[in-house]
């Protein structure tokens, strides 16, 4: 497999002080992560898998997607979302719907999923709040907003390249 240039370097290790910033930079973002899942599990009984799913489609045209345009919109490969949406779909969460066009499938939201993403939603917001911007003062919020921005359009492609169809 060949490399990309982008990931080669001249150095074989971090430097002390971007050791530092990356293991802060995991540390902080595993454990606000850890923090809001698991306030969303213990509160409504929805993994984060789950949440991510449910709120997409929730936010969605008639609260349905295409299951490749809900994998793009995730990030996940065909395999691992085929996968959760069989768990869900077990759960009475949502629904596949062949279209008739190839494989392709539509998810919808139930009225059960319709029902627990109502719940989650504000559950999400109140942990977001407690576990992430409430250790943050306004200035930071700010930074963060900003580099955020910046950053945005250098996300490099390969993290961005839907996977082949489904």
């Amino acid at each position: 497999m060949a490399r990309n240039p982008a990931t080669r370097s001249t150095r074989a290790t971090l430097s002390a002080p971007e050791q530092s910033l990356w293991r802060g930079f995991l540390a902080w973002s595993e454990t606000v992560l850890a923090l809001v899942g698991s306030d969303l599990v213990n509160a409504t009984g929805l993994s984060r898998p789950d949440f991510e799913i449910l709120v997409r489609l929730h936010e969605a045209p008639r609260n349905t997607l295409t299951q490749r345009d809900l994998g793009e919109l995730l990030g996940w490969s065909a395999s691992r979302l085929s996968h959760q949406l069989e768990r869900m779909e077990t759960r009475d969460l949502i629904t596949r719907v062949d279209t008739g066009t190839g494989r392709l499938r539509d998810v919808g939201l139930t009225e059960h999923g319709a029902q627990e993403i109502g719940e989650a939603v504000r559950v999400h917001a109140a942990a977001v709040r407690t576990h992430f911007l409430g250790s943050l003062d306004e200035r930071e919020k700010q930074v963060l907003t900003a580099l955020f921005l910046q950053l945005g359009p250098r996300v490099p492609e390969i993290l961005i390249r839907p996977e082949p169809s489904l």
